[in-house]
Order: C-alpha cells, then sequence, then structure tokens
C-alpha cells in the first residue's frame, strides 16, 4: 500500500495534475473497451440510419433535449421584447413577463411579424429587442459574420442573444439540405459572436456525448436513452452548440464615483431621505436595508439574496436592463420596496440622453406599474438640490 501510494505521488509529480487525472481516465476507458472483434453492434449494424427524421418520427429528437434545457435554463432573460427566429414556440414557453412577441421568418409564413433575411433585415429596427431567440438556423445562412452583425443591431443595449446550433448531426431536410452549410463546434461559436459582441459577453457551451450523438445519427428519440445518459457532457462529441450573447452596458456601475461593493451608498439618516426611512422601517440606518445603488447591471440581475426592504437610488433610468432588474428586486423584496426615478414616467421607453456611455431613460409608465400588479404604491414628489424633482415609488407587497 504504501509502495503505491509512492508510485502514485511520484506519477503526480512527474506529469502534473492534469496529465495525470488524463492518463487515468484513458487507462480507465481502455479497461471498459472490449477488445478488437468483440464489439456488439446489434439493431446498429446498418448503413442505414433507423429514422431519418432527427427521430421525430420515434418521439421528441435528441437534439431538442439539450436545445430546450439550454432556453429552460435562461428562461429569465426572455422577458420584455423579444424576437424568435422561424416561430414563436419557445418564446410562449419559456418566456417570463414578456411585453411583446416578434417574429421573423426568411418567406412569408403565417403570422410573421417581418419577413426578412437575416444578413440585413434593413426594416427591422435596431436597438429593439431585450432578447432573440434562435435555434438551429446559424447552419442554413452561408454569411454569418453579417448575420451576427444584424443580430447584434436588434438587440437592445443590455439585451441578450439565445442562440443555438449543430454540431454532430443528420442532414436529412428535405426542405432546407439546399442551403445547409455549417456544422459548429464550441470553439467556432465562441469566436464567431466575439468579432461583433463586447469581449466577456459571449458564453458558448458544447452539449452531448458520444452515445446520445450515435443515437442522433441514427434518428433514435430522446426517450430512447436514461436522461443519466444525455446529460453527460463529453465536448469532444458535441451535438449542439449554445450561445449566449450579451450586448451593452452589464459592468457599467450606476453611481461611478463609488468604487466600493455592493454595500448601502444611500445615507438613510440623512433627513432627505426620511419618509424613505420611515417606510422601510428604518430611521436611524442601524436595521437592514439592502441599497442596491452600487451594483452593476450583472449583479443586479442575478442578485438572489432576499430582504424585507430594498431601495433601488436612481438606477432603473439608466439602464437598458431596467425591466429584468425590477422583476428581481420585486421579487426579492420580501415587504417594502421604494424605487427613486430622477425621470418622470412617459408613454413609451425614450432615450433622453446624447448616446452617454450610461443612458438616461423615458420608462414606460404603464409597463412601470405592471410590474407591481397586486401591491399597493404611493408615490413621492420630491424637490432636489438643483432646483428639479424627482419621483419616489413606495412599494408594499
Amino acid at each position: 500500500m504504501v509502495q503505491q501510494t509512492t508510485r502514485t505521488s511520484m506519477a503526480r509529480a512527474v506529469l502534473g495534475e492534469d496529465n495525470y487525472r488524463r492518463a487515468i481516465r484513458v487507462l480507465n476507458e481502455r479497461r471498459q473497451r472490449p477488445r478488437v472483434g468483440r464489439v456488439r453492434f446489434g439493431d446498429l449494424r446498418r448503413t442505414q440510419p433507423i429514422c431519418r427524421e432527427y427521430g421525430s418520427a420515434r418521439g421528441r429528437p435528441v437534439d431538442r433535449y439539450y436545445i430546450e434545457n439550454f432556453l429552460a435554463e435562461h428562461g429569465r432573460l426572455i422577458t420584455g421584447s423579444v424576437l424568435e427566429i422561424g416561430e414563436r414556440t419557445y418564446t410562449e414557453r419559456f418566456g417570463q413577463g414578456v411585453t411583446r412577441s416578434d417574429m421573423l421568418h426568411v418567406s412569408d409564413g403565417a403570422d410573421a411579424t417581418y419577413v426578412a433575411d437575416l444578413t440585413d433585415a434593413p426594416q427591422v429596427p435596431s436597438n429593439t429587442y431585450d432578447c432573440i431567440i434562435l435555434t438551429q438556423t446559424l447552419q442554413m445562412i452561408f454569411d454569418l459574420r453579417a448575420t451576427v452583425r444584424t443580430l447584434y443591431r436588434l438587440l437592445a443595449p443590455g439585451g441578450v442573444l439565445l442562440c443555438t446550433a449543430p454540431g454532430i448531426s443528420q442532414v436529412a431536410d428535405p426542405v432546407w439540405n439546399s442551403t445547409w452549410y455549417w456544422s459548429f463546434t464550441r470553439l467556432s461559436m465562441q469566436r464567431l459572436f466575439d468579432t461583433t459582441f463586447p469581449p466577456g459577453n459571449v458564453d458558448a457551451r458544447a452539449y452531448g456525448n458520444v452515445l446520445s450523438a450515435t443515437a442522433f445519427l441514427h434518428g433514435m428519440a430522446q426517450d430512447e436513452l436514461r436522461r443519466s445518459e444525455l446529460d453527460v457532457v463529453d465536448p469532444e462529441y458535441p451535438v449542439i452548440l449554445t450561445a449566449a450573447a450579451r450586448k451593452g452596458d452589464l459592468d457599467q456601475r450606476h453611481r461611478p464615483a463609488i468604487d466600493a461593493p455592493a454595500g448601502s451608498v444611500l445615507d438613510l439618516t440623512d433627513p432627505r431621505y426620511g419618509s424613505i426611512a420611515e417606510f422601510l422601517g428604518t430611521t436611524d440606518g442601524a436595521s437592514p436595508v439592502a441599497d442596491w445603488g452600487a451594483l452593476t447591471v450583472r449583479e443586479l440581475e442575478d442578485r438572489a439574496i432576499p430582504a424585507y426592504s430594498i431601495v433601488l437610488p436612481h438606477v432603473l433610468e439608466h439602464t437598458w436592463a431596467w425591466r429584468r432588474i425590477l422583476r428581481n428586486a420585486v421579487a426579492r423584496t420580501g415587504g417594502r420596496l421604494t424605487v427613486m426615478l430622477s425621470v418622470p414616467l412617459g408613454d413609451s421607453e425614450l432615450r433622453l440622453d446624447n448616446e452617454q456611455p450610461v443612458p438616461t431613460l423615458q420608462l414606460p409608465r404603464e409597463e412601470f406599474f405592471a410590474h407591481f400588479d397586486g401591491m399597493t404604491i404611493r408615490t413621492e414628489t420630491v424637490e432636489t438640490d438643483t432646483g428639479g424633482s424627482e419621483t419616489w415609488f413606495h412599494v408594499e407587497k
């Protein structure tokens, strides 16, 4: 036993931890492999696939398992104004708080909002969508870079593209075979979107393994595999590639002068904020109030820490992601929430600044109040030190 431990330690030291683990994995795989000539193909010893329709004739195709899990995982991002390419199925199935659902199709299909080619699409307005859903379409478009530039243009700042594309796949579609140009890897997806989206704003991943790839090539359905088999990820055998790509101001702090991480930046002991302190349940600054004023957009979207009282001081009017942030704040608030806005609400969303790095927005009144359905709201208008005014919304669940 001591001798074995010594040999193991020496192997780790010589090879390094990563190479040692890789060598052990290869050895274990070799032990599990049948000897040459002893592989049992069974029903798979055939030169024709079991089903040429991707498995749809036998049930739900294997690739849809990965596509739909990806969209379900990112469902909270399918919100606000959403554009789906080819249909509205996934917007309706996975969307949360969708206020506008548009559909783009390359041909004049029923119920299409836009009939357009994604390599250009000048008829679709720029900076419009909080989320774009693009599933299993990239392989049909030869000019990929032009397509990515169009998608980036259509997204509102802070908006998210959710994209899936085939890796190991049949190419057996009688409708689209004449325009099926590409298959992808995780690296090609990452590089493709990195050419247009800001650094660090693209997350490309691979899903699948040799078993699910084999089943998919034969046109077997996902129900013919165990979930534990489908869930194994081997990036060397990608069935589906995904990309979540964001446009905009994710890491912009709402108060750039404040370098501190998340914490209290609004002094509730200041007499100017007395009504807020009273409403939120603290008059001495000691009671816990979650101040979301010093967080980045990314932190505000993802913050999962609940609090009885939350204050959002001059945050929403300075980010295109205001819908997702407000939804999250309402969800995390246990009792009371105060939203401070320096810009009056209007009939529609409107950018008021001159293309500054941090936008100044007029928020749409009806959509803003819809987030507080069933709650009690009190509005307070106060004068500022500069002679203007701002509005405080005191919301109680």
